[in-house]
């Protein structure tokens, strides 16, 4: 092979190892931008890879397989790595393995690495955590242990981007494009004793499970850990630990039956807070900007269709999408923060017991409280659940947790069901009455969890194997990476459903039947001259009753059958509708339906308006407080928002869960609404 042939092969590179090691870290710093995010096929695991460049121009196809502990597969998780690692035909098949292990707890990290070593492809182990490792008295003989391997083995601290150069080194010097036989690497020594079950592991791994392969799998693992034991006692010597004492001291406060708790709400309290306030800076920056092109483009450009899908249909979506993007770079921000400190491990570790009460694990709190936010990022955060049926499960259930975009509709109708008096003097009962609308929407989550896990089907056991990580500085650069990423796959994944639906809302608010909408338009002039209303008055008359004569209105008409048991009529069944696009959007078709046009930086005008709405049948407020409890209760338990259905489909990669929890989320609110509604009518 030519050295050109050479520099033009491409060499694929899996990189393996235990959860919290650093090696998202190194792929992070290997790839840089230069990476992809999607599923394994068939399976909402997240498979990473990216590429990158050695000093000696040889390109690496790096593939950042999911963190594990043993190959003997539990979880699909795990049977990802195994099948990659396993089977040459299945596209993912490595040329080389990069092994990333936990200086601070090699014992624990060789054991995975027997088992690989026991695969026969050429194997790297690159050691990080060095730094922890000494903090703690624990040095380890690079040299030696390569030898007692038979790897190449180096040692980095990819927490750091200056030592960039070091590890791209180490790198090139393994599997540098001149290098005649690259990779430049062998199989390590073998680890496995053949058992009578099997002659190599291989065969062994391959086994159907039973009582006789979960026997032969203790007895490898003692055999492979008592040969761990000798090996390190050669290469490694362990001093005293001041690092895992100052641990030891936080964990006495974090995991402390009570002020652990206390904590941990405290922390959630703050996320919440920075991602409702934080964001919203950005994101009324982001409204304000795309509000602006669109009047600066219909000012532009000539009247038209064209333009008016630009303007009112097309910018709009975008809108719907982008306006996501502070409050999922916040919070996932957050969250790395948290996950990179060790902090993340104690939540977990403290909440598992009483969420497993309910269907969930421990790592489904923080998805169900990110969800008073927004659903959309909440929903993505459930990726750090590594049980398929624990994270399926909190998918289904984080919309019922009310995300901020409910906040205008639970204030409008609280103002209007709810007197404005104090309780105790200091307690606004309008107050009272939202903060226990967020109470129900928790309730309503775990209990729905609680039911769902007699029918969600456990695919492999569910095990908690949880490692409680020293407490270290966060790596900066992994944050921003992780806020990086998260956001683009919602703009690519979710963000072409969002605007599909966008368009289509769009299309049955602008257009109607025949010419029903210019009819509609020219008779309300005509009733805005006849009464001398202004031009602002007489423009929202006209947006009114063209509204009235859409597709959607007519759509409103076709539902009011449907939601008459609720108490609700044909202007709250096109509020209904519209809202679909963002919770949010109820207030503005009101504004609408009302004739206040797009007035609503004055509240009381539009509740004024809706107060004195009549019912056309019955002849009683619209808005009773049985109707707004009963919207109330609708809209705390219906999916209605298109960009919480385009990310569950993102997040399970089927359209069955998005459609079964929007039917079953709905039909639970028709029928508690239904119930409000008769026993206070």
């Amino acid at each position: 092979m030519t050295e050109a042939q050479q520099q033009t092969e491409v060499l694929k590179i899996a990189l393996v190892g235990n959860p919290n090691t650093g090696k998202s870290s190194l792929f992070n710093l290997l790839t840089g931008m230069r990476q992809r995010v999607g599923n394994f096929p068939g399976i909402t695991v997240d498979k990473k890879e990216g590429s990158c460049t050695l000093p000696s121009g040889q390109e690496l196809n790096i593939i950042d397989l999911p963190g594990l502990y043993s190959l003997q597969a539990r979880s699909p998780d795990e049977e990802i790595v195994v099948v990659t690692l396993l089977d040459p035909h299945n596209g993912l098949y490595p040329d080389a393995v990069v092994y990333v292990a936990d200086a601070s707890n090699l014992k624990r990290n060789l054991f995975l690495f027997s088992q690989v070593a026991d695969l026969g492809l050429p194997t790297l182990l690159v050691l990080t955590m060095v730094d922890v490792a000494k903090g703690m008295g624990i040095a380890t003989d690079v040299a030696a242990l390569s030898v007692q391997l038979g790897v190449p083995v180096v040692a980095i601290n990819p927490r750091h981007g200056a030592e960039s150069d070091q590890i791209f080194a180490h790198l090139d010097t393994v599997f540098g494009a001149a290098q005649a036989d690259k990779p430049r690497l062998s199989p390590p020594k073998g680890f496995y004793a053949p058992l009578p079950e099997a002659p190599d592991f291989r065969t062994f791994l391959a086994q159907p499970d039973g009582a006789a392969r979960r026997s032969a799998i203790a007895t490898d693992t003692i055999a492979r850990y008592k040969k761990l034991d000798v090996l390190l006692s050669a290469v490694q010597q362990v001093g005293a630990s001041a690092r895992a004492s100052i641990t030891q001291k936080l964990d006495a406060i974090f995991l402390h039956p009570i002020l652990g708790y206390a904590i941990f709400l405290g922390v959630l309290f703050l996320i919440f807070q920075a991602v409702f306030a934080l964001a919203s800076y950005p994101m009324d920056a982001i409204d304000a900007s795309l509000t602006a092109l669109g009047t600066w483009l219909s000012s532009t450009l000539p009247a038209g269709v064209l333009t008016r899908v630009l303007t009112e249909g097309l910018l709009p979506g975008i809108a719907g999408v982008l306006v996501f993007l502070p409050q999922i770079a916040i919070l996932f921000g957050l969250l790395a923060l948290l996950e990179d400190t060790g902090y993340m491990a104690r939540v977990i570790f403290i909440s598992d017991r009483i969420m497993r009460r309910f269907g969930l694990s421990g790592r489904s709190v923080v998805p169900l409280f990110s969800g008073l936010a927004c659903a959309v990022p909440a929903i993505m955060a459930a990726r750090t659940i590594e049980n398929p049926k624990d994270r399926l499960l909190t998918i289904l259930v984080t919309p019922f947790m009310s995300c901020s975009a409910r906040l205008p509709v639970f204030t409008t109708l609280a103002a209007l069901a709810v007197p404005p008096v104090q309780v105790l003097g200091i307690f606004s009962l309008q107050g009272i009455v939202l903060f226990g609308f967020y109470l129900l929407g928790i309730v309503f989550a775990v209990g729905s969890a609680w039911v769902l896990k007699h029918f969600v089907a456990a695919r492999g056991q569910s095990f908690f194997v949880l490692e409680l990580p020293l407490f270290k500085a966060p790596r900066w650069q992994n944050v921003g990476m992780e806020m990086y990423i998260k956001s683009r796959s919602f703009v690519v994944e979710a963000g072409k459903v969002i605007l599909l639906i966008s368009l289509v809302l769009w299309f049955l608010a602008a257009y109607g039947p025949g010419n029903g909408i210019e009819q509609a338009r020219s008779t309300a002039l005509a009733q805005a001259t006849a009464q001398g209303l202004s031009s602002a008055e007489a423009d929202n008359l006209a947006a009114t009753q063209a509204l009235q004569a859409s597709y959607a209105g007519h759509m409103g008409r076709w539902l009011e059958p449907a939601i008459r048991p609720l108490g609700f009529d044909w202007r709250i069944g096109i509020a209904l509708i519209a809202s679909f696009a963002a919770r949010e959007v109820f207030v503005g078709t009101m504004a609408t339906i009302h004739s206040i046009g797009q007035n609503t930086d004055n509240p009381q005008l539009l509740i004024d308006r809706m107060a004195a709405s009549r019912d056309a049948i019955s002849g009683l407020p619209t808005y009773r407080p049985s109707v707004a409890f009963s919207l109330m209760i609708f809209y705390l338990l219906a999916m209605q928002c298109m960009s919480t259905v385009a990310i569950v489909r993102r997040e399970t990669n089927s359209w069955f869960y998005a459609i079964a929890q929007l039917v079953g989320m709905t039909g639970l609110a028709y029928l508690c609404s239904w119930l409000v509604f008769v026993a206070m009518e």
